[in-house]
């Protein structure tokens, strides 16, 4: 097969003309990749844009599952390509998300649907954040519980490389998609913006770009998203800490764990 494109956790691999196969590295958790797998059907089914899903595989003592093979270009790639784009690629990406945010689903249809609630994803990762101390695990945990829920379907990783425009925008990647309050959706985009670990298949020079743009792309995001779906400043900041908790077990790299930290800690009081 050939290899066309390639993640931190999976490679995409040519399958047939209509199709590629998603494959995960040897050794991830099987129970992960069947929640995306029959979370991306149950959300194509809600008339959300995401590629197809038709079948888990395993290749080679890996494990993946079969997309509807889509053309286009990711918003990361337009902005490699034309930085000068920056404006209304973090406008489209706000409006991509609060479109998404406008899919809610009442407790009966939630209960059918193969979806985690946002509030158990968050705390399970904070009790898995080891480099907090436990005091501040309980501090952050405590936190989350005084949080708002909510019935919106969130994406849980809605950054530039995961929003492809083709013959129509797509939304991709739904490993940590959940049900839960589009504030908190939103802190985890500003997150991801500021702090997550650059995609490994680009270059060293776009990297050093990137890392230029990455805090004027995350505050326009959020002045735009504001904006369009009317959530105050403050509604998105009180996710923030807990979110970035959530965050630090998945850490792409010891810089980005160590931002985090920092961060965190710059919000916890003293």
């Amino acid at each position: 097969m050939k290899q066309i494109a390639a993640g931190a956790t999976a490679d995409i691999f040519e399958y047939d003309v209509a199709n590629v196969l998603k494959l995960y590295r040897h050794g991830f958790a099987e129970e992960a990749i069947r929640y995306e797998y029959e979370l991306t059907r149950a959300i194509g089914a809600l008339g959300i844009p995401a590629p197809a899903a038709f079948g888990m595989v395993g290749h080679e003592r890996r494990t993946g599952f079969i997309l509807q093979r889509i053309e286009g270009t990711t918003l990361l790639q337009r902005l490699l390509l034309a930085p000068q784009e920056l404006p209304q690629i973090a406008k489209q990406l706000a409006e991509v998300h609060a479109h998404l945010h406008g899919t809610t689903v009442d407790e009966p249809t939630a209960s059918r649907l193969p979806i985690r609630q946002q509030q158990e994803a968050l705390a399970s990762g904070i009790r898995q954040a080891a480099s907090l101390t436990e005091a501040e695990r309980l501090h952050v945990a405590g936190h989350l519980a005084g949080l708002p829920a909510g019935q919106a379907i969130c994406h849980g990783d809605f950054h530039p490389d995961n929003v492809m425009i083709g013959d129509r925008v797509w939304i991709i990647d739904w490993m940590n998609g959940s049900l839960g309050h589009p504030a908190g959706d939103a802190a985890r985009s500003l997150l991801l913006l500021r702090f997550g670990t650059l995609p490994a298949d680009i270059s060293a020079a776009q990297k050093e770009a990137l890392s230029r743009l990455r805090n004027q792309l995350a505050d326009s995001y959020s002045e735009h998203y504001r904006a369009i779906t009317n959530t105050p400043a403050e509604a998105i900041e009180a996710w923030m800490l807990p979110v970035a908790a959530a965050r630090l077990p998945e850490c792409g790299s010891a810089e980005e764990e160590a931002q985090l930290l920092a961060y965190i800690r710059e919000l916890l009081p003293a």
